[in-house]
C-alpha cells in the first residue's frame, strides 16, 4: 500500500462529546477512518463465547445488518464496542453502565469485542449482567452481545489496537462502511456516545 500521512486532529466534538482523534499511520498499518469500508470477513474469526468456537460466516451473516438476508435491516447499523486489554476493567464497568442506560432494542445494536476467554466472558456475565448469560452475546431481548477476538484479528483489521497504549474504541457501521469512530472512550462516557449514535443514525 502506498501511505499518505494525514494531519493529527487532536480533539474533535462527536456526537456532543469531546473525544481523541489521532489519525496517523503507525508501523505500516493504516488506520480506518470514518466512510471507509466496513470489513466483515474479521467477524467470521470472532468466538461464540458459549462454546467457543468461531461464528463463521452464517453467525457473521446474522451479526452484520448488511450481510444478512432481511432486506429491510439491510441499513440497519451496528455499534461495536472494543477493548484489547485482558480483562479490561473499564470495558466491564462500560458495559454494566451500557445496559443499565440502554433499552433492549438499543442493545441488539450493540456488540463488544474484547480478548477474555469465553469462560472469563461466561463467568462476567453470570455475576454482573444474569439478563445476558447465555453466552452466544444474545438474551431474552435485552441483552449485551459479546464475543471473543483472542489472537486480536478483528482489532488489528479495524486499527483498534491503538498507537501508544491500549484503550475502549467505538465503532458505528452501517450499509458496509465505517460511518463514526470514538477512540479512547471513557467508561463513563460510553452509554452517551453510544446513545448519541443510535440517535443521529435512527
Amino acid at each position: 500500500h502506498t501511505h499518505t500521512s494525514r494531519p493529527i486532529l487532536g480533539t474533535i466534538n462527536w456526537f456532543g462529546i469531546h473525544v481523541r482523534v489521532a489519525n496517523i499511520t503507525v508501523r505500516g498499518v493504516v488506520r480506518l477512518y470514518e466512510g471507509d469500508p466496513a470489513p466483515t470477513a474479521p467477524f467470521a474469526q470472532l468466538l461464540n463465547i458459549e462454546n467457543g468456537e468461531p461464528i463463521g460466516k452464517g453467525g457473521m451473516k446474522r451479526f452484520v445488518p448488511w450481510e444478512g438476508s432481511q432486506s429491510s435491516a439491510s441499513r440497519d447499523y451496528l455499534v461495536v464496542i472494543t477493548d484489547p486489554r485482558p480483562k479490561s476493567l473499564e470495558l466491564r464497568t462500560a458495559m454494566k453502565r451500557l445496559v443499565g442506560s440502554l433499552s433492549g432494542e438499543a442493545l441488539k445494536k450493540c456488540l463488544v469485542i474484547n480478548t477474555d476467554t469465553p469462560a472469563e466472558n461466561r463467568r462476567f456475565l453470570k455475576k454482573n449482567l444474569p439478563t445476558a448469560s447465555d453466552g452466544s452475546g444474545t438474551s431474552g431481548g435485552s441483552s449485551l452481545r459479546i464475543m471473543c477476538d483472542r489472537d486480536k484479528e478483528w482489532m488489528r483489521e479495524y486499527t483498534a489496537l491503538g498507537e501508544k497504549r491500549y484503550s475502549m474504541t467505538v465503532f458505528v457501521l452501517r450499509d458496509g462502511r465505517v460511518e463514526k469512530i470514538a477512540r479512547e472512550v471513557e467508561a463513563e462516557m460510553l452509554p452517551l456516545v453510544v446513545k448519541n449514535a443510535i440517535s443521529s443514525l435512527s
